[in-house]
């Protein structure tokens, strides 16, 4: 009898070591998952600075006629890290408000090549310009914003 008990307990601490091993592994893999995801989600995070980042760059190297397709690329872009939100924002905004001073200044072209040209049609020319020239200095303004959120953005995340 002594030996079937030694068996039962022999028994019995085996599947505590099978189910603590199982255990073991199982907790090494979520371990491991919480790791990878937090890995992931860090390049994630670099990934859509450095999109971000590049994006911008590409805004403000493109020609005036270029730009409008490159503000819509930086508006789609997707960003969950605060500091890369701002950079979108701040930048979307700025060059929003320089896509605004270019359509001012192709209006005030417009209004300039009409012939017969009247009082009525100087008195227009004369607010669109001053609405291009008020928009082009808030723009300036704005997209050196840009370019200093730029800047920490390229530093916090080593770019």
């Amino acid at each position: 009898m002594l030996s079937l008990a030694w068996l039962k307990v022999a028994v019995s601490r085996v599947r505590f070591v099978r189910l603590w091993h199982w255990h073991a592994v199982a907790l090494t893999l979520v371990a491991g998952s919480v790791g990878a995801c937090d890995d992931d989600e860090e390049l994630a995070r670099l990934r859509q600075a450095s999109e971000t980042v590049r994006a911008v760059e590409q805004l403000r190297n493109a020609p005036n006629d270029a730009k409008r397709p490159r503000l819509a690329a930086l508006e789609k872009l997707e960003c969950k890290a605060q500091d890369v939100c701002d950079l979108q924002r701040i930048c979307t905004k700025a060059y929003r408000r320089h896509q605004s001073a270019l359509d001012s200044a192709r209006a005030l072209r417009h209004a300039i090549g009409q012939d017969g040209g009247t009082a009525k049609q100087a008195a227009q020319a004369s607010k669109l310009l001053s609405k291009a020239k008020r928009e082009l200095e808030r723009a300036r303004f704005m997209t050196r914003q840009c370019a200093r959120q730029q800047g920490r953005v390229v530093q916090a995340y080593d770019l």
